[in-house]
């Protein structure tokens, strides 16, 4: 084998390596400072490619010199190259410029060892020259991704659960465990899978056991700046991949966990505009979707199996585009329904229904004149979509597959907060209000209300469903102050089975905060988290 063309073949395709490198990025989304400025990358470039092509016609005379000069050269040229790297801040992620430059002068001081004559000492330089290639070659990839993503990543794993069985909460003032927690977050809130409730914390998740309130896995990133760039938490196919979206510069890294384990499945970095605004993250029909068309951004939609970009929808595709819209997102069944709301211009707002599988226009649908616009947002009801009308106390059902209008009906509390929207099962929607109604998902009529006592003095905050049963979790209405109240109703009827007061910390009317307090459906227990004396706890109830 000859050696010496061996050498000089490494050495040709490590100077293409680091010329292309200069045309590649060196940042996923970062700006333009990012790549080496003008000198760095003369000095690359003169050290790299330019000393190699200079010195190869000097390295014919068989001298040690030469190439032991050439590799020295090129061995720096790869480490400014490294320095560059570790001056990208982290939140713009690595590109593959930077790779390509230090692999390129890794090759070329390769091939120049080997150049080297043999003298005495035998096969000294080719055994050198292995070893080094060897070393480079093993560690590249590991240390890419450990540079990329590794460091960046504090990641803990547990034993799969046993499957629990999804039963009733056997006694709403019986507490089986309690644990402290972050206050939840509006938009991110906690997400029960299987199991499993994951919790937000920090610039992460944490995974718990529903039943036991064990700790189970964690899952944290320090190459984000503040906690409110965790953009996203959601579930797919049925609850089990756990995913999470987190908001950098220019675009959203979205991470798959599996639920059972906690162990990363895949992640996928999706390129966004900029200007367009904190990304939601929706699932349905197991596809992720990431919505930043708040402020003139796209829909992106990801394969929830493998992180695999399947289609992306754009605002300039839309009807009378605005110059400013609020946007709304959900998914019923196979079909994705938008609420393009344009400020100041209400005529012009209007539901754009998107096919989940392909991304193309299924159809679209204008409110009744005489309701001006829609009010945000949309919600999911089985295989409808439920709507607000913004200048009358009305709602209405949207038909998934055809956009028909159903079901037509008065709102009960006139005009609910966002994070009142009525609890939809077993079809019904529940409307958590002063006073409570039960209203029939097919007609629109209601079917019950619930007798004012039961209410009088308590506003339903939020509330979860299980197998025809609705637990509602009160707090006192206006400016009073008291502790919270579990309440348990029949669906079909609108009758109390049970109501209980909350108040496992005894803080009477000291450290409750509606905004924060939460109610959720695990298996065989509702958990329920709300301020106390020593924080914001988590408790399991049943």
């Amino acid at each position: 084998m000859n050696w010496r063309s061996m050498g000089l073949a490494l050495v040709v395709v490590g100077g293409i390596s680091v010329l292309a490198a200069l045309f590649l990025p060196w940042s996923w989304a970062g700006p333009s400072t990012d790549p080496p400025t003008g000198p760095l990358w003369a000095a690359i470039l003169a050290l790299g490619p330019v000393a190699s092509a200079a010195l190869m016609p000097l390295s014919v005379r068989h001298s040690p010199r030469v190439p032991l000069t050439a590799a020295v050269a090129a061995l720096l040229a790869g480490g400014l190259a490294a320095v560059v790297l570790l001056d990208i801040p982290p939140e713009h992620g690595l590109g593959a410029g930077g790779p390509t430059a230090v692999l390129g002068c890794a090759a070329a001081v390769t091939g120049w060892l080997l150049r080297i004559p043999a003298g005495p000492p035998g096969r000294a330089p080719v055994a050198v020259a292995t070893v080094f290639a060897l070393l480079a070659g093993l560690g590249a990839v590991p240390l890419v991704h450990w540079y990329a993503e590794g460091r960046f990543v504090r990641h803990t794993t547990a034993e799969a659960l046993d499957t629990a069985l999804s039963t009733f909460p056997d006694r709403l003032d019986r507490y089986q465990w309690g644990t402290p927690a972050e206050p939840f977050r509006l938009l991110v809130g906690p997400v029960v899978a299987g199991r499993h409730v994951i919790l937000t914390q920090g610039k992460g998740v944490r995974a718990l056991d529903a039943v036991t309130g064990r700790p189970q896995w964690s899952y944290q990133r320090d190459d984000v700046r503040r906690d409110d760039d965790l953009a996203g938490v959601t579930a797919v196919y049925g609850g089990r991949i756990i995913v999470l979206s987190y908001h950098f510069y220019g675009g959203a890294l979205v991470v798959a966990l599996d639920t059972a384990h906690g162990k990363e499945i895949w992640q996928r970095r999706v390129r966004l505009n900029p200007a367009s605004g904190l990304p939601r993250l929706v699932a349905g029909h197991g596809v992720l979707l990431l919505d930043a068309t708040y402020l003139g951004g796209e829909l992106v939609a990801l394969d929830g199996f493998d992180g695999t970009p399947l289609w992306s929808w754009d605002t300039e595709r839309r009807e009378n585009p605005c110059e400013t819209a609020g946007t709304s997102l959900a998914v019923a069944g196979s079909v994705a329904a938008l609420v393009v709301s344009c400020h100041g211009r209400p005529d012009a707002d209007l539901v754009i229904a998107l096919s989940v599988a392909d991304g193309r226009q299924r159809w679209t649908w204008r409110p009744p004149a005489r309701t001006a616009g829609l009010k945000l947002p949309i919600r999911a009801a089985d295989d409808r979509f439920w709507v607000m009308y913004a200048q009358t106390s009305e709602a209405a059902l949207l038909d998934a597959d055809t956009g028909a209008m159903t079901a037509a009906h008065t709102i009960p509390a006139g005009d609910p907060e966002p994070y009142r929207l009525p609890l939809i099962s077993d079809g019904v929607l529940v409307y958590a209000d002063e006073p409570a109604i039960g209203v029939d998902l097919t007609t629109g009529e209601v079917r019950w209300r619930l007798r004012t006592a039961e209410l009088a003095g308590w506003q339903p905050i939020d509330a979860v469903s299980h197998n025809g049963t609705a637990y509602l979790l009160l707090a006192p209405a206006g400016r009073a102050r008291s502790a919270l109240t579990l309440l348990a109703i029949d669906i079909a009827t609108g009758q109390v089975h049970d109501r209980q007061p909350y108040d496992p910390g005894r803080c009477g009317a000291e450290c409750f905060v509606d905004a924060d307090a939460r109610i959720l459906m695990g298996p065989g227990r509702l958990v329920v988290g709300s301020r106390e004396k020593g924080g914001f706890w988590l408790r399991g109830i049943g």
